[in-house]
């Protein structure tokens, strides 16, 4: 829901639900100052290591299955494509992992242009920073944890939105990085983190 001190047109025609819905528990990346002209979000370590053991288990399953089918018989490598189909799951998770990671996230005045990964908008498009809070939800096997999930969005010209970054973390770091990239940018925060859906 639109907070009642945006009093901006725009803000009107501006969705005011998660872009990235479900959230996530975890923070995957940190912004950072690369220079007078340029913000960028680069890849945490833990986030990094998190894709790469699961890429590896998937490799070692793969190698594994690879292994054990040219010591026995064929008519017993059948049963081999559970751990193939295990592996290539892990290799698939893995891989989409590390692949957003490093995907870029940058505001760069050189060139004007805001890109995370293949999406691309002008930054004189940009008219607000939208802060949204989602509460999600883990189910364990006794018991569900909820926690809260940050998403930075532009808000464009047209109302419409560009998903900036969708992690968990302590507000003060979400509302501290949304007011450095509302400041390199010149356009105000639009913060509705104070109910979250």
């Amino acid at each position: 829901m639109k907070p009642a001190h945006v009093q901006e047109a725009l803000a009107d025609r501006t969705l005011w639900s998660p872009l990235v819905p479900g959230g996530t528990n975890f923070t995957r990346r940190r912004l950072a100052d690369t220079g007078e002209a340029r913000l960028e979000y680069r890849a945490l370590p833990g986030s990094l290591a998190f894709g790469g053991l699961f890429l590896s288990i998937g490799i070692l399953a793969l190698a594994g299955a690879a292994a054990w089918a040219t010591l026995v018989d064929w008519a017993v490598v059948l049963p081999m494509g559970i751990p193939v189909f295990v592996g290539l799951v892990f290799v698939g998770i893995g891989a989409a992992h590390l692949a957003q990671d490093v995907a870029p996230v940058r505001f760069d005045k050189r060139n004007g242009r805001f890109r995370r990964g293949r999406a691309r908008c002008s930054l004189t498009d940009i008219r607000a920073i939208q802060l949204l809070a989602e509460r999600g939800t883990v189910a364990g096997r006794y018991t569900a944890a909820s926690f809260l999930s940050y998403e930075i969005n532009l808000v464009l010209a047209d109302g419409s939105r560009t998903n900036v970054v969708d992690h968990g973390d302590d507000p003060a770091t979400v509302h501290r990085d949304a007011s450095r990239i509302a400041e390199f940018l010149s356009v105000p925060v639009w913060d509705a983190t104070a109910d979250p859906a």
